[in-house]
């Protein structure tokens, strides 16, 4: 971090200066966080496949993240009730992890010196806020679960 506070590591700027540098490049962005949602999408993107190819590992983040049980269960019920939407899908997605999660997968605890959960809640809202203007460029890809 070199001395800077967190609060002004941004990836709006990081993207603001890629751009400057590659005015005509294309540029694709997904919060981290969201990936397990959003696995087959990313890898259609990436691949260069449509939106209705089918992608075979596109549940293998997910079920990473769920007990061995409840890793099964997901495949089971995708098998025997493939979804209609993308929305649809990750709903599904969402109720199994509430309901299988793996609490060793889930979280990364990081302790850092200073960082109170105040600030966490601060860098958490300016986050998302900087989230919000990288969607709002327009002129950048940004990969969202249909939640």
């Amino acid at each position: 971090m070199a001395g800077a506070t967190p609060a002004v590591v941004q990836w709006s700027g990081l993207i603001h200066r890629m751009r400057t540098v590659l005015p005509r490049a294309k540029i694709t962005a997904w919060c981290n966080e969201d990936t397990p949602f959003i696995w087959p999408k990313i890898l259609r993107h990436l691949i260069g496949l449509n939106a209705e190819d089918p992608v075979k590992a596109g549940y293998d983040l997910i079920g990473s993240l769920l007990t061995e049980i409840g890793a099964q269960k997901m495949q089971n019920y995708f098998k025997a009730n493939p979804p209609n939407s993308e929305k649809e899908r990750q709903r599904v997605l969402a109720a199994f992890l509430e309901h299988y999660a793996n609490p060793e997968a889930m979280e990364e605890e990081i302790t850092l010196p200073g960082w109170t959960n105040d600030l966490l809640s601060s860098l958490s809202d300016l986050y998302d806020e900087d989230v919000n203007t990288i969607i709002s460029r327009g002129d950048v890809k940004v990969i969202e679960p249909a939640l």
